[in-house]
């Protein structure tokens, strides 16, 4: 998940995500390009991210917000997202994806679908493929 030069072999609609100033080992910013179709403007998202972790039963939570700054969301929009992962034995995860986006800005039904709905199970794959490379294993 947090492998922001490669988000973009495993999450469609992404044309870039950089990190930037780093909180703790656990907190810090992004700058997120969102890859919109025509004829829509790219969105650029400054987020904060922070990631969580339950030792006892395995769960890890990817979670961010935006935040203000210049040049990204409008004042009056606002994006929180989580995913949490949790073990569920026979090298299955449960998978839970939440965003919440309020914006003034009218967004497209098939847009929000194509963005969130349908490829969220795509992305999911995706990922699963790319966390499968040897890179991404743990040594034995």
């Amino acid at each position: 998940m947090v492998d922001y030069p490669n988000t973009t072999t495993w999450r469609r609609n992404v044309k870039s995500v950089t990190k930037g100033r780093s909180i703790d080992e656990d907190n810090w910013f992004i700058h997120y390009v969102t890859d919109l179709p025509w004829p829509l403007n790219d969105r650029v998202a400054y987020l904060r991210c922070q990631v969580l972790r339950d030792n006892a039963s395995g769960t890890i939570t990817y979670a961010f917000e935006s935040a203000p700054t210049e040049g990204g969301l409008g004042e009056k929009e606002t994006l929180s997202a989580s995913y949490t992962f949790v073990p569920q034995g026979n090298g299955k995860t449960e998978v839970t994806y939440q965003v919440i986006l309020d914006s003034p800005i009218k967004v497209p039904d098939w847009l929000v679908n194509a963005l969130i709905g349908g490829s969220f199970k795509t992305q999911m794959e995706m990922l699963k493929d790319a966390v499968a490379l040897p890179g991404y294993m743990a040594a034995d």
